[in-house]
């Protein structure tokens, strides 16, 4: 089953100050700089780890304009039909999301049937942005065309029971020392 959902803009972005201790495709985007770790896969723990050692944290997406301009992104990267772990989980308390950044979730973008907690014997605590597979022109509109439900979808942290759960990630940091990412 295919869903289609319009192309929308983003705003422009610069490339500039991130720490040179990130290794991914880097981008700066107001105070925020955005580290795509794309040609790697990690499962949510291991990736939150990456993302600590180098003075980061796995991505809060705080608006829907922030959402879209990170899919954007990974779709300039042609990174499709596939997820990228975001910082949201519901580790310590079932059903009771949080960033790892510590920041109050304000934002959602929940994947058709999303959260659903367990699939193939395992708890679900961890969070994968879905990317859409591409897009085609209608009418003059263009819009996404996704193999499988767009949006937001919990899944098991780590690896288990056979299942694989490597992905890639975006870790942020902050372009001042004023705006450190809070620490937990």
């Amino acid at each position: 089953m295919c869903f289609y959902e319009p192309e929308t803009q983003v705003m422009p972005i610069s490339y500039s100050t991130c720490p040179s201790t990130t290794t991914g495709y880097r981008l700066q985007r107001g105070a925020k700089c955005y580290e795509f770790i794309l040609n790697e896969r990690k499962d949510w723990i291991d990736a939150q780890m990456d993302c600590r050692k180098k003075g980061g944290r796995l991505v809060t997406i705080e608006t829907k304009d922030e959402e879209q301009f990170v899919e954007q992104i990974l779709r300039n990267y042609n990174y499709h039909n596939k997820g990228v772990w975001i910082g949201l989980n519901d580790i310590y308390k079932e059903g009771t999301f949080v960033w790892d950044s510590g920041k109050p979730v304000t934002f959602t973008r929940w994947g058709s049937g999303q959260p659903d907690d367990f699939r193939y014997n395992q708890h679900q605590d961890c969070v994968l942005l879905y990317v859409p597979h591409h897009y085609e022109q209608h009418h003059g509109v263009q819009y996404a065309v996704y193999y499988g439900a767009p949006g937001w979808h919990d899944q098991a942290c780590q690896d288990g029971f056979g299942v694989r759960e490597d992905e890639g990630w975006i870790c942020e940091y902050y372009e001042s020392p004023s705006r450190k990412v809070p620490s937990n």
